[in-house]
């Protein structure tokens, strides 16, 4: 049979991960991780590898989403500090890369400038993590913006708190492969600020060029949010990056490899 593989991340260079380069095609997730195969497995044949980035269900990210009003009182009676101002949420797991210091800076650079905001760490309460959020609350204490953040848990309406909040922050210190929550956020007509590198600078240069920021620039970060909060450029639908996208990619990929003849297995 024909192989084909999807190397979704920058995986660990090595004899184990390498099965992963070794398919009659390589589907590769972003430019990102394309350039991490071909600099750590250098005999792969860069024709081989076929760039299919994942996608965003429409249906479940529809354009334009705002809750209804009882999902709203039920939500800002959970967290009564974040309502009355423009909300400013990270959606991620509770781990360091992700960015969420940088996130509790840029409010408190905010404030500093007059600009009321409130930040939600969304994902970021999870077992196990409790010094790191620990960590977090006492940097929102000497910043003085503990009275203006939530910590939250894990939770399943992600799409409606994107869809009321003023930004959507991705602001991960280390290079991502890909970056969905950028184009669930724009899936939903929400703006998104984001750092300049890795599959999520990718994003943002493709589709909302305005959002992206150089990596760890604290001045430029909170400029920009400023300026998005104050007067956000018109975002359009999505026109790719759609689920519908990937499946058809993916499936005209399999057309194509079905119809070639099969390759001896010391050939990959």
């Amino acid at each position: 049979p024909h192989f084909v593989t999807t190397v979704h991340g920058l995986n660990s260079p090595g004899w184990y991960s390498s099965i992963m380069a070794r398919g009659d095609r390589v589907i590769c997730v972003s430019n990102l991780v394309r350039d991490h195969v071909l600099r750590h497995y250098r005999d792969t044949n860069p024709a081989r590898i076929v760039l299919i980035p994942r996608g965003v269900d429409a249906n479940e990210f529809p354009f334009g989403h705002q809750p209804d009003d009882e999902w709203r009182t039920r939500f800002f009676a959970e967290f009564p500090r974040l309502e009355g101002a423009p909300l400013l949420t990270l959606p991620a797991r509770g781990t360091r890369l992700k960015g969420h210091i940088d996130a509790i800076e840029l409010l408190a650079d905010l404030k500093e400038r007059g600009v009321d905001a409130r930040l939600l760490l969304l994902g970021a309460r999870e077992p196990g993590r409790e010094a790191y959020v620990a960590e977090l609350e006492a940097l929102a204490e000497k910043l003085g913006v503990a009275a203006d953040m939530v910590i939250s848990a894990p939770r399943n309406d992600v799409r409606d708190v994107m869809a009321v909040s003023t930004l959507v922050l991705q602001l991960s210190t280390q290079r991502e492969s890909f970056g969905r929550t950028v184009i669930e956020a724009l899936s939903l007509c929400r703006p998104v600020l984001g750092y300049a590198h890795g599959g999520v600078g990718e994003l943002l240069t493709d589709l909302y060029p305005a959002g992206r920021v150089p990596a760890g620039d604290r001045a430029r970060l909170v400029e920009r949010a400023a300026e998005l909060m104050r007067a956000a450029p018109a975002i359009q639908p999505l026109t790719r990056y759609r689920l519908s996208d990937m499946q058809e990619a993916t499936l005209g990929l399999y057309q194509e490899i079905a119809a070639e003849p099969l390759r001896r297995r010391s050939d990959r």
